[in-house]
């Protein structure tokens, strides 16, 4: 939802917009490991056209953190790296409430002051 809010796209159609057809998952008939790497490549490139559509530079790193940590395409490897550490739930939202929190109260404050 991040990304559509500051993009007006979602992240499944950045990343389908920076991976080949035949990789796609409409077309794609391999297992998930084969297609794996063209998956996090067009995440990447995806990430890239979110950043792209923020003109704030805190923000766009902020977010783009974020994310990053919420939309890995590899599902064991998504999450915030210290939830992926400590053994409880990789999934977890509160660290990321608390991010959100943060950047709104820095957001805030910048317009405010500025």
């Amino acid at each position: 939802m991040i990304v559509f809010y500051f993009a007006g796209i979602n992240m499944n159609a950045l990343i389908r917009n920076n991976l080949e057809s035949t990789k796609s998952w409409d077309n794609w008939r391999g297992t998930f490991d084969e297609v794996k790497d063209y998956l996090i490549d067009a995440f990447q490139k995806g990430v890239l056209d979110f950043e792209a559509s923020i003109k704030d530079e805190f923000l766009k790193s902020s977010l783009s953190e974020i994310v990053r940590y919420l939309c890995f395409p590899i599902p064991e490897k998504r999450g915030h790296k210290k939830n992926q550490l400590i053994n409880g739930n990789q999934y977890e939202l509160e660290r990321f409430i608390s991010m959100l929190s943060l950047l709104h109260l820095k957001a805030r404050y910048n317009i405010i002051h500025n």
